[in-house]
């Protein structure tokens, strides 16, 4: 073995190296991988659901979520309190989703209208709810599941 010999195993072994690492990452990339910093999908977006919850008859909900994190969301009815009727709540606040726990914290919450009123029956307050926290599961990344009370799951489709 000569010393010009000798000296071209190193640059062999770290070019052996440097093929081993990019047919890593290429591998991780046809894989779905980005190299160990994998993400979920998004809530961003526009999404509307619908479900049927007692008196309130059938419950349509769009949820936008943006990605400066506030969210706005409608909310409309086909009773109020079992008679038929329409009962419309916009909703808007900030949100923060918890992908690793798989929950929607909502805060600073504003409802309108801030009353309900009946025929026959004036008008009473609608409760503030300031803060709430949802359950939720993405599928996929154009359906989303959110908690809507106890036993109540409705959902949506990306729009």
């Amino acid at each position: 073995m000569t010393a010009a010999s000798g000296r071209r195993w190193p640059a062999l072994r770290w070019g052996l190296a440097l093929v081993g690492v990019c047919v890593l990452a290429l591998v991780s990339v046809a894989c779905g991988g980005d190299g160990g910093n994998e993400t979920n999908p998004t809530v961003v977006g526009t999404w509307r659901g619908e479900t049927t919850m007692g008196c309130l008859g059938t419950v349509s909900d769009e949820m936008i979520f943006k990605a400066d994190g506030t969210f706005s969301r409608l909310t409309t009815s086909s009773q109020v309190n079992c008679v038929p009727g329409t009962l419309m709540v916009r909703t808007t606040g900030k949100y923060e989703a918890d992908y690793n726990q798989g929950v929607i914290r909502l805060s600073d919450i504003d409802t309108e209208p801030k009353e309900q009123c009946l025929p026959g029956g004036g008008c009473q307050p609608i409760p503030a709810v300031k803060s709430d926290t949802l359950d939720y599961t993405m599928p996929d990344s154009n359906t989303l599941t959110l908690s809507c009370g106890s036993g109540c799951t409705i959902t949506y489709t990306r729009q």
